[in-house]
């Protein structure tokens, strides 16, 4: 009985391996890299148009609520008298942020940065695909 599992090995007799198995395993996980590549390249291209359609969207949606909610007449008076900012700034700073639409800016900008994300792992997807082929 072998002692350890290394005469075990040293027992058996080499295996000869066939002509070329190294160079078909080696193209066919290069092949699955470049299935990953083309899979993750389409997910992402869609999700940044997904997120840009929805930019889209939402930001005429922020606009809607902007005007209803008188933020542009808070804007126009201190930009009109700016004395009475001067003299009333803490007043108007808490008007400027109740008026202004805090949901819809926060999905713009979220929506926004996903597109970002999104597009700059596509490009790096689109990149890798070309230096492959």
């Amino acid at each position: 009985m072998a002692k350890s599992v290394y005469d075990l090995f040293a027992i058996l007799a080499p295996v000869s391996l066939p002509q070329g198995l190294s160079q078909m395993v080696l193209a066919r996980i290069e092949k699955e890299q470049i299935r990953r590549v083309k899979i993750s390249l389409f997910v992402f291209g869609l999700i940044g148009i997904l997120s840009l359609v929805s930019l889209v969207a939402i930001s005429i949606y922020f606009v809607q609520t902007l005007v209803q909610s008188g933020f542009s007449d808070y804007l126009s008076l201190i930009i009109s008298d700016s004395q009475l900012m001067l003299g009333l700034w803490q007043i108007m700073a808490l008007s400027l942020t109740e008026s202004l639409p805090i949901i819809s800016l926060i999905l713009a900008l979220i929506l926004a940065l996903v597109f970002v994300w999104s597009t700059a792992k596509a490009i790096v997807n689109a990149k890798s695909i070309l230096l492959v082929v």
